[in-house]
């Protein structure tokens, strides 16, 4: 029953933005309403029904009466026209925005981006730095790529055309993900997790998997939610369950619970930390290749499906830059993406609109994992053959999510 005013907070925030020149292109309002519309097209099989019977059931403290009381009230509720007047309410104010473009159009628009660098990201270096680590990270990867391929030219095919040589039990993976990791990481908490499956009204909008972060106060439950839309593929499925569970999400949240921070820790948002994090223990899947992968090529295979991820992300990193810092528009970033054999038109619209609507985004990823990166080998460069991985890990574990300079100080201490 909140619902109803919250919703209309949202229309007049939107109503002040569309007066101030700031409210969203009519290409981003259609996307918006596209999911509202799905989301009322079968009132009667809505995910919230299904959810909502189940967690009264399971609560346990109501008689079947009251359930049923609770029921009908929440279906009531839930059928009613909110979303309906949500619609016409942003419906009103299409065509007051500006087209598509990247921030570096709007007044303040490149200091804001920067902003969201450091808010969002947790880096202070320059954009220019930052463009050109991404520049020599992508022919790196590209070199390793050629590399491996022209040891196996077979491993493409392998890759697409082989699902049978690839785990696709995800908590069976998952299990086998917290179990090998321990030569490289610290032991997981013993920390209670279970994985859920997207309800189906919700696939079409939602990511191919994500972690549901616990109550501070109760530190569970810790659920992992799967996609079945999403047709992972087999090395995909296993570094969707790295980076959403073991080493990733769930267990450097554990962890670092496990350490007992001061609460006010939950309170500071590090993107940069999280993503990133999530991102760089992807990049430590080929060690573990022969766990979920039935091959003699497990290892190459591994790499290779990571070298594939990283240029993806490289690029994507690199075109959010030139959209809201130089200003590229879709013609431009079209261009770009041709040289890396991206031709489609509507996969190219879809890129560009994406980040468009989310800046900086892709950099919280990225750039997080650029930045473990390069603090891992700093630190081997400075310690030798004294350097330990697992106590690497260990300490910035310990040390949690932070900016990356305040990551760098404490680790280098």
């Amino acid at each position: 029953s909140s619902v109803k005013p919250y919703f209309q907070s949202i229309l007049e925030f939107e109503k002040q933005k569309s007066q101030a020149g700031f409210f969203m292109s009519d290409a981003t309002l259609d996307r918006i309403l596209m999911q509202c519309k799905a989301f009322i097209k079968d009132p009667d099989s809505n995910y919230m029904l299904e959810v909502f019977a189940r967690k009264l059931e399971d609560y346990g403290k109501f008689s079947p009466e009251d359930q049923k009381k609770l029921l009908d009230a929440h279906e009531k509720i839930l059928k009613s026209q909110v979303i309906q007047r949500l619609i016409q309410g942003l419906e009103s104010l299409r065509g007051t925005g500006v087209s598509s473009r990247g921030l570096a159009h709007f007044s303040g628009g490149k200091e804001y981006y920067e902003y969201l660098l450091k808010s969002q990201v947790g880096s202070y270096a320059s954009v220019a730095d930052i463009e050109k680590r991404l520049l020599s990270q992508l022919s790196a990867d590209f070199k390793a790529m050629q590399l491996l391929l022209r040891k196996n030219s077979a491993l493409i095919e392998k890759l697409q055309q082989n699902p049978e040589i690839f785990s696709t039990d995800p908590e069976q993976i998952l299990q086998k993900l917290s179990q090998c990791i321990t030569a490289d990481f610290p032991e997981p908490p013993s920390a209670p997790y279970e994985v859920l499956y997207v309800h189906e009204s919700m696939e079409d909008y939602l990511s191919p998997a994500f972690y549901l972060t616990p109550p501070l106060d109760t530190g569970t439950p810790n659920v992992i939610y799967i996609n079945r839309s999403g047709r992972h593929s087999g090395p995909e499925l296993v570094s969707t369950l790295a980076h959403e569970g073991f080493p990733g999400h769930l267990y450097q949240t554990t962890s670092f619970a496990s350490c007992q921070p001061e609460d006010i820790r939950y309170l500071i948002s590090c993107g940069g930390y999280v993503e990133g994090w999530a991102t760089y223990v992807e990049s430590c899947l080929p060690s573990y290749a022969d766990n979920f992968i039935k091959d003699s090529d497990a290892k190459n295979l591994s790499s290779l499906y990571w070298l594939n991820r990283s240029i993806n992300l490289c690029i994507y990193s690199l075109l959010d830059i030139s959209i809201h810092e130089h200003g590229w528009n879709q013609s431009q970033t079209a261009r770009f993406l041709r040289v890396f054999g991206i031709q489609k038109t509507d996969v190219i619209q879809e890129i560009y609109q994406y980040i468009v609507e989310t800046p900086a985004n892709y950099l919280k990823y990225y750039w997080g994992y650029l930045n473990f990166l390069d603090l891992k080998e700093m630190q081997k460069e400075e310690l030798g053959e004294a350097f330990d991985l697992r106590l690497f890990h260990q300490k910035v574990l310990e040390i949690g999510p932070v900016p990356f300079p305040v990551l760098y100080k404490y680790m280098t201490q």
